[in-house]
């Protein structure tokens, strides 16, 4: 046994001459990587092994494959010595005239006969044109019988050549020689058998041990090989099934996503109502107090930030629309608390007509006038521009701030059953939902000075 790194495991019944760990360049290696591994039988070694008197031998050579990832471990070498088989045909007949050999189909030897003195030529020319059976020869004045056998092994073919002066004496053995026929044949099939077994069980095992895997959980596929069989196509077909489970879970998960939507969507259009109810108090309030200037600036103000908002049922809304939204909701606010709420804007060019997501601003400048400046007067500066392919936006405010254990509440959503955070959280979600950007907000404050929300989102291309 030859590993891959030219190191030879033995064990012989006759220590040979010399053992060439470098098989490499053999042409049975070579031809058994054309085979992709499989076990064949060949006359010699090449070269690989030579013993001290006969190398007259025949060899089975194949690759062992790891259980693992299937790549090649070690070529397995085993030499048949040709003697163990004339042994058999000496048991057939002792008779030198009666001779046993093993040919290819070029009428080659494979093993050849023990009588040397004899020529077989014309017995040899005879056997290469019979599939199995026999035929009377003169040979020399000699005649014989030329049987041959189809061993089943590549091109080789069993042939016997019986002389025909003792073909009486012969009688009684044919069911010998039949006998011992069958059996080399039997255990050339029996080998074979166990080499396929070897072949196919052991992979199939491998296949199942590969499904408890799956089984736990852990979704990964099987290594394919090259060969065009049946275990490899079940492999892919494997493989394959893994790939649409995965696809289906997938889907699952995508779905999942849609529900957590909507339920955020139910949430978002409870807070809505709430706004509008207390802007038309508001405007009722002035209606009544015959503030008409007022109560038509906001009645105005309120009609473009519904327009803005809903947007037809669109999910989206160009970086425009979306400041102007704002600036109607800063008109109400200061028409209902009569708050001096300074507010300014800087936006680049570029992004004025990119779309985002619908009321992506309201929550942080509604943060900023409530919890920032806590309703009283106070600056609001809006800052929205491009990097590569994102949208920043940034919201700042002079209000009280707030410490970093309340940023953290808000960012992970601790502050939601109550009044304080609970729009800025809903953004966040919505924003991973959209825009899959796990962490899409930061928040920057001082207590006494202020806070900064910066916000990233991704360029979206919106079909035409």
């Amino acid at each position: 046994m030859f590993d891959q790194y030219n190191n030879c495991y033995s064990s012989y019944k006759r220590t040979p001459r010399k053992v060439n760990k470098y098989i490499q360049g053999a042409d049975w290696y070579k031809k058994m990587q054309s085979a992709g591994g499989n076990g064949f039988f060949y006359k010699g070694s090449d070269g690989t092994i030579e013993y001290y008197e006969n190398n007259n031998y025949l060899c089975y050579v194949r690759q062992i494959l790891d259980k693992k990832d299937y790549k090649p471990l070690a070529t397995l070498l085993i030499t048949f010595d040709n003697t163990v088989l004339q042994g058999y045909f000496n048991q057939v007949s002792e008779d030198s005239k009666n001779q046993f050999y093993i040919i290819d189909s070029k009428g080659n030897y494979v093993i050849k006969p023990q009588e040397e003195k004899r020529d077989f030529k014309k017995y040899t020319k005879v056997a290469e044109n019979i599939n199995e059976g026999y035929k009377e020869v003169k040979n020399n004045g000699e005649e014989c019988i030329v049987a041959c056998q189809d061993m089943g092994i590549q091109d080789w073919k069993l042939v016997g050549v019986f002389s025909m002066d003792d073909i009486t004496s012969l009688a009684p053995y044919y069911s010998t020689i039949i006998a011992i026929i069958m059996g080399i044949n039997i255990i050339f099939v029996f080998l074979c058998s166990t080499l396929l077994t070897y072949l196919i069980f052991k992979p199939l095992r491998k296949i199942e041990n590969h499904m408890q895997i799956v089984e736990n959980g852990e979704f990964i596929t099987m290594p394919v090989d090259d060969y065009d069989n049946e275990i490899t196509n079940l492999r892919k077909v494997f493989n394959h099934m893994i790939l649409s489970v995965k696809a289906l879970m997938k889907r699952v998960k995508d779905e999942e996503r849609i529900i957590a939507k909507g339920k955020l969507d139910i949430i978002y259009a409870q807070i809505n109502p709430h706004f509008l109810y207390n802007t038309l108090d508001a405007i009722s309030a002035l209606a009544l107090m015959e503030e008409n200037e007022k109560c038509f600036q906001m009645i105005q103000a309120l009609g473009n930030f519904y327009k803005n908002s809903l947007n037809s049922g669109l999910d989206y809304i160009s970086v425009e629309d979306e400041i102007g939204c704002i600036e109607s909701y800063i008109t109400i606010l200061n028409t209902r608390y009569e708050n001096q709420i300074a507010i300014s804007y800087d936006i680049e060019d570029v992004v004025k007509h990119e779309k985002v997501l619908k009321l992506l601003l309201q929550p942080l400048v509604e943060n900023a006038v409530h919890h920032g400046l806590n309703g009283e007067g106070g600056n609001i500066e809006i800052k929205v521009f491009e990097q590569e392919d994102e949208i920043i936006f940034i919201v700042s405010d002079d209000g009280v701030g707030m410490s970093d254990e309340k940023i953290e509440d808000i960012l992970a959503g601790r502050t939601v059953t109550g009044k304080s955070g609970f729009g800025l959280y809903s953004l966040i979600q919505r924003i991973r939902l959209t825009y899959g950007i796990e962490n899409p907000v930061i928040i920057q404050s001082e207590v006494g000075v202020g806070t900064e929300i910066i916000v990233t989102i991704k360029k979206i291309k919106m079909e035409k």
